[in-house]
């Protein structure tokens, strides 16, 4: 699951930081800021690229087109 340890290793280094930003260190707020901002957004590309896979497997389900609908499924889940 290549995606967990990516989401895991961007909420670690969110979570050391914030406790870094406790000593209240301009520097160090700054740098919170940013790996917050950074791990929102990648949370949220990943967030629409799921969303947009089950639009699609959704759309293979209601064209009742089970050939493509597994495919699709297949891909997403990995072998």
């Amino acid at each position: 699951m290549k995606k967990n340890e990516e989401i895991t290793r961007m909420l670690e280094g969110k979570n050391r930081l914030y406790r870094a930003y406790l000593t209240k260190s301009l520097s160090r707020k700054t740098a919170i800021n940013k790996i917050h901002n950074t791990v929102e957004r990648k949370l949220r590309e990943m967030q629409n690229t799921w969303r947009q896979k089950a639009d699609e497997i959704q759309n293979y389900a209601d064209r009742n087109d089970t050939k493509w609908f597994y495919d699709a499924f297949k891909a997403l889940c990995g072998p």
